[in-house]
């Protein structure tokens, strides 16, 4: 398969297939436009991004990608499955500036992550089967093309076909469906910490959509930890220290984190 530059290249392929009078379609999917000819595609527009063309020409990225769609239609798609519309109670974010200025400098803190928690939370609700949540859970190197693949389920599908060299039609894929299923991952994510934030109180001086900051105290780390094994989520316990009123310095690896 050609990668094309632009949808400028992918237009002076339409022309020479029109002016060969020949049967072909182009389909479209966000950003990304490709050509199809007797069911294979020829050409494929890339991403202008060149960090991502290059972690996508790594192992099996883009693979991963299809595989988490055909996963997701599979599973939404079985007998008595039901999409469920879950309301964001909480904002992604909140910080608690009047409780971090109270703190003085070199105090420790704690910050819990949930472990790829979009992952996690679209295991949880049933978007995705055991087997290929575990296979890619905790792999590193698969984290974006993980996030990338639940997030491009919202894109919609247009084919647009020609016969002859003419244009016929154009089909779009109703994905509304999709739409809600990635915003109930967003919203879950932020009701389980928002409401663990909520539950602690000054206890938590911050938290960002799958993560919260808050005091180093032995019996509000043991809450926040039954908490979230209640809701059935993994997490990652984070050591840090107050530099100043806008940043933080980690324990472990001494990088300074923003507040």
């Amino acid at each position: 398969m050609i990668k094309a530059k632009n949808h400028n290249d992918i237009d002076v392929y339409k022309k020479n297939l029109v002016n060969k009078g020949s049967d072909f379609q182009i389909f479209e999917k966000s950003a990304q436009k490709s050509i199809i000819v007797n069911g294979k595609h020829i050409v494929t527009t890339q991403t202008k991004d060149k960090k991502l063309q290059a972690y996508f020409k790594l192992g099996k990225k883009s693979s991963l990608i299809n595989t988490i769609h055909k996963n997701v239609y599979k599973k939404t798609s079985e007998k008595g499955f039901a999409m469920q519309d879950i309301k964001p109670e909480y904002p992604p974010e909140n910080r608690n500036r009047k409780a971090f200025a109270e703190i003085e400098t070199d105090q420790k803190l704690v910050y819990i992550d949930i472990n790829h928690a979009y992952w996690r939370v679209a295991f949880i609700l049933g978007y995705i089967d055991k087997s290929l949540y575990e296979k890619y859970a905790y792999d590193q190197e698969y984290k974006l093309a993980r996030n990338i693949g639940l997030s491009t389920m919202v894109s919609q599908k247009k084919k647009h076909y020609y016969f002859n060299g003419k244009y016929a039609r154009t089909i779009v894929c109703e994905n509304s469906m999709y739409e809600k299923m990635y915003k109930n991952i967003r919203y879950t994510t932020y009701n389980i910490i928002g409401e663990l934030a909520e539950l602690i109180g000054d206890g938590c001086l911050a938290y960002k959509v799958d993560g919260l900051l808050i005091l180093n105290d032995n019996e509000l780390i043991k809450f926040c930890k039954e908490y979230l094994k209640g809701k059935n989520v993994t997490f990652e316990i984070k050591r840090y220290k107050k530099l100043n009123e806008k940043e933080l310095l980690s324990v472990k690896e001494n990088k300074i984190k923003k507040y």
